[in-house]
């Protein structure tokens, strides 16, 4: 079968390889622009495809290993049309020896020298090549966690910011109304005593009250530092 750019008939060159490989009556059936086969045609026409590639692989080889070999034939015939041409005799074929087991050892020689320049330098090169990316992956992974890093303590200090800021909105507020109490109960005690006194008064229960408030948020940041050690023990008991 000739390539499809030299086919003047694609479609009827489809159809005569399925009825060479598959058959007439088999169950398969050409359309317009497809042909619609079993699995089992499919397998049949990739054997017989991987066949005639393996064919044409190996003629391939054989023309390749058949250039190379008479290439190789024609360099030897030549040294050796060469060689004899200038020594004739018994010298002559004594010396062409010695000087053929130099050469060849000169040729071995020279290769190994080849084969061991050119793997110092690919070596260097594979070399400088591994440290440039170690390098990159190293930085890149150190801008990812400072990144991580930054991301963390700007998280947390916002936490901290928030719970301080709602903290001492808390307190303001209790304050506040302290502050409130404390005039109420002064206007109230000056009904009953002297401005004086019901200032004093007030003050003193005001003073109560803001000790007490005191010691209500040190037992709180108690509780909270408490909460804050437990929580840390037990993260550190599910990472081990």
């Amino acid at each position: 079968v000739k390539p499809a750019y030299k086919q003047g008939d694609l479609r009827g060159t489809c159809q005569r390889i399925a009825e060479a490989v598959l058959g007439r009556d088999d169950d398969w059936q050409i359309g317009k622009t497809k042909i619609f086969l079993k699995d089992h045609h499919d397998m049949l026409l990739e054997i017989e495809r991987d066949k005639a590639i393996t064919d044409k692989v190996i003629l391939i080889q054989k023309v390749v290993r058949g250039f190379k070999d008479r290439s190789n034939f024609l360099k030897i015939r030549k040294s050796v049309l060469l060689i004899q041409r200038y020594w004739r005799g018994h010298n002559c074929r004594r010396n062409y020896t010695v000087m053929k087991i130099g050469f060849l050892r000169l040729q071995a020689l020279h290769r190994s020298r080849k084969l061991h320049k050119q793997y110092h330098v690919a070596r260097k090169r594979i070399s400088e090549f591994q440290a440039r990316c170690r390098g990159y992956l190293v930085r890149k992974a150190f801008r990812h966690r400072l990144w991580a890093v930054i991301t963390i303590q700007a998280y947390v200090r916002g936490m901290i910011a928030r719970r301080l800021y709602k903290r001492l909105k808390g307190e303001y507020r209790r304050r506040l109304e302290a502050e409130k109490m404390r005039l109420a109960e002064e206007e109230r005690f000056k009904k009953e005593m002297s401005a004086k006194k019901a200032k004093q008064e007030a003050e003193k229960k005001h003073q109560e009250r803001l000790a007490q408030l005191a010691l209500e948020d040190a037992e709180r940041e108690v509780r909270e530092k408490e909460e804050a050690r437990r929580k840390k023990e037990l993260r550190n008991k599910i990472g081990r």
